[in-house]
């Protein structure tokens, strides 16, 4: 698929069911201005566990069901030494609570032509190597009041995920409840995960449309 293709995709308002459809590939976000990848942060954390840029090590998946429902499944890792990180599974719908908003990276914009919106209707982290054991249900984070999950990308005044201009994901949201924080061996007397409840996090993802899997005899039927 074309990116002229993709971004006509994501020209449904947002207040109406998308027809975005398919699978994607969940890639890192290179990000122009830090000049390097980014696909998942801890955002204004003042315990330097919770600080490091995480990156997705293996393409995850996102599917979009045409009907203004997505899934996101991906693991990222800490991008200093690849072993720490996150399993993240995540459910979308277009079902807000309060009117959805375009938010651009410097400040709220009206929603450009080329981006859909989604809600995150629920999510899960696990953690892996030193967060192994540590779980933790997140939601949409309520501040700035609307701000939705953004798919889309490609030149104009704005992009979904601000890092980039390339066909991409971006979603803001807080922890709602968690547990293991007694037997995660990071969490165990750090102060850190005492309460991670409200703490915010961001996820910045490039996306590609995924391979088409070839029919059995290895010939695609055109």
């Amino acid at each position: 698929m074309t990116m002229a293709a993709l971004t006509a995709a994501c020209t449904t308002s947002a207040l109406q069911a998308s027809t975005l459809t398919g699978d994607y590939l969940a890639l890192p976000t290179y990000s122009i201005a830090a000049g390097y990848d980014v696909s998942f942060g801890f955002v204004n954390s003042i315990y330097p566990d919770l600080d490091p840029t995480y990156v997705i090590d293996e393409p995850g998946l996102m599917s979009f069901d045409g009907d203004g429902n997505a899934t996101l499944s991906m693991s990222v890792f800490n991008r200093d030494n690849g072993i720490d990180g996150f399993a993240i599974e995540m459910t979308f719908d277009q079902n807000y609570a309060i009117s959805p908003a375009f938010k651009d990276v410097f400040g709220r914009f009206d929603e450009p032509s080329n981006i859909t919106l989604f809600n995150l209707a629920a999510g899960t982290l696990t953690g892996i190597g030193g967060f192994a054991g540590l779980t933790m249900d997140v939601g949409a984070f309520p501040d700035p009041d609307g701000a939705a999950t953004q798919v889309g990308g490609g030149t104009g005044n704005g992009s979904a995920n601000g890092h980039n201009e390339n066909f991409g994901m971006a979603v803001w949201f807080e922890v709602l409840s968690f547990e293991g924080a007694d037997i995660c061996a990071y969490c165990i007397g750090n102060p850190a995960f005492d309460n991670l409840i409200g703490e915010q996090v961001d996820i910045v993802i490039d996306l590609e449309p995924a391979p088409v899997p070839l029919p059995a005899g290895g010939v695609l039927a055109l």
